[in-house]
């Protein structure tokens, strides 16, 4: 058996695969991907279990790869709009795990801030399940998350104010993001308003949620001295185009502020959402549409 100095290590049973992504380029680590995907068939009955991990699991993390950050932050501009109905999930079994603070990751959800929008619908919920009593998030999102604060520059830290979220909590959230458009906004239709909500809450039934799927984190930066919020042009949660992540109407430290959180969370292999600057994701649609997969890794999942 041998084994690299380097992560990450996929252990398959009878057969344990190291990956070096620093050794190999993209061309080079598909094709080596394809040879012993074809290899490990030949054995058949044995193997083909083993096999179908190795691709599944292995395939996410080399497309996740396969652009530098340059490329990513290029990506992340796009404003195509995506088929949800391309990516169908893969399935993979993976658990939620509460992510804790630690090093320069900081665990404090919307529901401990005042009068915060997102906050009550979860407070609400946590009410009727008090089981329900941190952020949580598939163990792949919590460990790149990890990764991310700890790329940072030296004056910040990250704070996650949410991850997975019951999808009861998703539906009040959509409902609720369509009523207020339509409140300040005399004249609008249901349609129109429902169109806007869905560009800041994904509708279940139309995709299948991000943060439903344990899939998506809600992050922000703080000064790593003072504990002072970062300036990012808007709050959090505010469904207006100034939230958009490339919006242009900004300061220069307001855009600066932006982009560190960008480069440390597509560089840990998270992806990007053009509407709001503080949400990424990794595992689902929008991820799977962004690193050019055919499929998204994890489905709906309840604690």
């Amino acid at each position: 058996m041998i084994r690299t100095s380097k992560e990450p290590v996929y252990e398959t049973g009878f057969l344990v695969v190291v990956v070096n992504r620093f050794e190999f380029p993209p061309i080079e680590t598909g094709l080596v991907r394809e040879s012993v995907v074809a290899i490990l068939s030949n054995f058949n009955i044995i193997f083909k279990p083993i096999v179908l991990v190795y691709d599944t699991v292995l395939s996410a993390f080399w497309y996740g790869y396969s652009m530098n950050l340059d490329e990513k932050i290029e990506r992340s501009k796009s404003t195509e709009r995506i088929d949800f109905s391309r990516y169908q999930p893969m399935n993979i079994k993976s658990p939620l795990v509460k992510i804790a603070s630690k090093g320069k990751l900081i665990v404090e959800p919307y529901w401990t801030l005042e009068d915060d929008w997102e906050g009550k619908r979860y407070a609400d919920y946590i009410a009727e399940n008090p089981e329900y009593d941190g952020v949580y998030a598939r163990r792949e999102v919590a460990e790149r998350l990890e990764t991310a604060a700890s790329s940072l520059p030296e004056n910040f830290k990250i704070v996650i104010r949410a991850g997975h979220r019951p999808i009861e909590v998703q539906r009040k959230l959509l409902i609720e993001c369509a009523q207020d458009y339509k409140d300040e906004n005399p004249g609008v239709t249901d349609n129109e308003a429902l169109e806007h909500a869905r560009d800041f809450v994904s509708d279940p039934e139309i995709t299948l949620p991000p943060h439903v799927c344990g899939a998506a984190v809600d992050v922000e930066l703080v000064h790593a001295e003072s504990g002072r919020l970062v300036d990012f042009g808007t709050k959090m949660n505010d469904d207006n185009e100034k939230s958009y992540l490339h919006y242009t109407d900004l300061t220069v430290q307001q855009k600066n502020n932006r982009m560190a959180l960008l480069a440390a969370m597509l560089d840990a292999g998270f992806a990007s959402l053009k509407t709001e600057w503080w949400h990424f994701s990794y595992g689902d649609q929008i991820w799977a549409w962004f690193y050019g997969e055919e499929q998204s890794l994890f489905s709906p999942v309840d604690l």
